[in-house]
């Protein structure tokens, strides 16, 4: 009995070693990740300004914060501490800061600031200003009726009005 007792403890404290273990890894990871994001070392109570704002940098952090197993609210939580807009946050972690043809995406997002109680003007003017086609947006919201195909139609008029730009860009 007492060698059952004594083994029990036993592995009682090497199951809390390996714990502690696993603590100190998390928290050195989190360390680490939020000096990249950074560029500098925690300072207690002080927030980090991002160095550049731009897109870019964001949306590295974002796939970052994403391969690392982040939720996008914490994603969001995370970075709007850092001095990010949360608006533009939001877009990077739905991928439509930029216009593509993954209208799921842009479906997603709508649905998820709508549900925020975003008015639809604003949903519209961010959009807009990354670039996206008006009838798009407008479909995405439901201010205009879907027809089928109609947000293909939207997006290779898109495609194609950037690739004559293109050829005129590289022509004169």
């Amino acid at each position: 009995m007492d060698l059952f007792v004594i083994g029990m403890l036993v592995f009682l404290l090497c199951l809390v070693l390996f714990a502690t273990g696993l603590l100190k890894r998390a928290q050195k990871k989190a360390a680490h990740l939020f000096q990249s994001l950074t560029g500098r070392q925690e300072e207690k109570g002080k927030k980090a300004a991002p160095e550049r704002k731009d897109l870019a940098t964001l949306e590295h952090h974002v796939r970052r914060l994403e391969h690392a197993g982040y939720s996008k609210a914490t994603i969001l939580k995370k970075l709007t501490a850092l001095g990010w807009e949360e608006h533009l946050v939001e877009l990077v972690a739905y991928a439509v800061h930029k216009p593509h043809n993954r209208l799921h995406a842009l479906e997603k997002y709508v649905q998820q600031q709508l549900l925020k109680a975003k008015p639809k003007e604003i949903i519209k003017e961010d959009l807009l200003d990354m670039g996206w086609d008006e009838e798009i947006i407008d479909t995405a919201l439901g201010l205009t009726p879907r027809h089928e195909g109609t947000m293909s139609r939207a997006v290779e008029k898109k495609e194609t009005t950037g690739e004559i730009a293109m050829l005129f860009d590289f022509l004169g």
